[in-house]
């Protein structure tokens, strides 16, 4: 029985493709896609700014202010990166899984954003 490739033997996999040199330029421009898209973790983000509104004068405010900044975008990437590698077993099936965890999350996020807004 073969042993399953680990994350890294996959990486290294990728990278003797001869195509691979363009695996950081797509990965670079797949960030900045990603980090345009509304995430379900904005809305955390969201709450913890009303939330630090009240909190300046807190000793730990602007450490505070830096986890909320970095922590929810590294939350939801690291929710993103553990869903698409525990599932599916072709580069298709995870970026089909990648694609729907993305979508959701921006149906989430819009839904939140429209139902708590007030009203004029």
């Amino acid at each position: 029985m073969a042993k399953k490739k680990g994350f890294i033997d996959q990486l290294l996999d990728v990278s003797k493709h001869k195509s691979s040199g363009v695996l950081i330029p797509s990965t670079f421009l797949a960030i900045a896609v990603l980090d345009a898209i509304p995430t379900p973790t904005d809305i955390g983000y969201f709450y913890m700014e009303r939330w630090l509104q009240d909190q300046q004068d807190n000793p730990n405010y602007w450490l505070y202010k830096t986890v909320n900044y970095y922590g929810w975008d590294v939350l939801w990437y690291v929710t993103l990166f553990g869903a698409t590698y525990a599932t599916g077993k072709t580069i298709s099936d995870k970026l089909k899984v990648g694609v729907g965890v993305i979508s959701l999350g921006a149906i989430a996020y819009l839904l939140w954003k429209y139902t708590t807004q007030p009203k004029e």
